[in-house]
């Protein structure tokens, strides 16, 4: 298990863009936590996440203890296939059930001191964002739907044509956009995670 997944705070931290997704636990105690442009109050068993790059810091009261536990942006890409915004705060949406966060948090911790154990630890990790990913993340607009299945379509032509030239004014006709529209829109939605040279 990789040990920057999972940090226990223990200073405040002034605010930054978040580097990767992040879930702050307070554990004991309570803290002033600063994130996307509001101020929230974490009590004991408070949640929040900090989506990547959303600005984010805090102040922690005395005798303090948070768990943060952290993923890759891109991690969670590949996981669902998108990006996504987690929506979780347990301040702001006290109606909503945190329980099996907090279970899986606690098991965490409880797998994490002592002998340590590894690969339970990771199975409880990946529990935990399915879970999130499942519960907590934003709907999307309708308009944006469409654009990830226009998305996962040129995608499907590209597999299934990998090993031909791919030809872009096929490709761009196919999809009903100009080829240099298309080339615009593919580069926009590749972000540079993949590297693709159509043939003329």
């Amino acid at each position: 298990m990789n040990r920057s997944r999972i940090i226990y705070l223990n200073e405040d931290q002034k605010p930054v863009p978040a580097d990767q997704v992040k879930l702050l636990y307070c554990l004991r105690g309570s803290m002033n936590v600063a994130v996307g442009g509001k101020s929230l109050r974490l009590g004991m068993k408070d949640l929040v996440v900090v989506n990547y790059r959303e600005n984010y810091g805090w102040t922690l009261s005395p005798e303090t203890i948070v768990m943060m536990v952290q993923i890759n942006d891109l991690e969670l890409v590949r996981m669902l296939g998108r990006k996504a915004d987690i929506k979780l705060s347990s301040t702001e949406h006290r109606s909503r059930d945190y329980g099996q966060i907090r279970f899986l948090l606690d098991s965490i911790l409880k797998y994490s001191v002592g002998e340590k154990k590894e690969f339970k630890i990771s199975s409880l990790y990946y529990m935990l964002w399915d879970y999130i990913c499942e519960q907590f993340i934003a709907e999307e607009p309708p308009e944006k739907k469409e654009n990830v299945k226009r998305i996962q379509e040129v995608l499907r032509d590209i597999e299934a044509n990998y090993a031909q030239d791919i030809n872009l004014s096929a490709l761009a006709g196919k999809h009903h956009m100009s080829d240099s529209s298309f080339s615009r829109y593919f580069q926009k939605i590749q972000e540079k995670s993949l590297s693709i040279t159509f043939a003329g």
